[in-house]
């Protein structure tokens, strides 16, 4: 991820490393739309972890698992009180 490669595999680096950090955020916060419950705490560090090893399959394992908890959170949210 250091610059080294072609461009393809630094943009690939930088947005796992991006999404990786925005879910131990996540994790540590306990926040995104809507407070976050122990589960959906634990699935985003187990996300982070997941992202931070260099192989295709964890990658991939680790991207799915949290989009789909992203998904969750955002489905989960309040709904917004409306306004008179």
């Amino acid at each position: 991820m250091l610059l080294e490669g072609n461009l393809l595999a630094i943009l690939k680096g930088t947005g796992l490393t991006a999404l990786g950090i925005g879910c131990l955020a996540a994790a540590l916060v306990g926040y995104i739309w809507a407070p976050l419950n122990w589960l959906q705490r634990l699935l985003f560090i187990t996300a982070a972890s997941l992202l931070v090893f260099p192989t295709i399959g964890f990658e991939a394992l680790g991207m799915g698992l949290a989009l789909a908890i992203f998904f969750w959170a955002k489905v989960k949210k309040a709904p917004s009180p409306v306004a008179l």
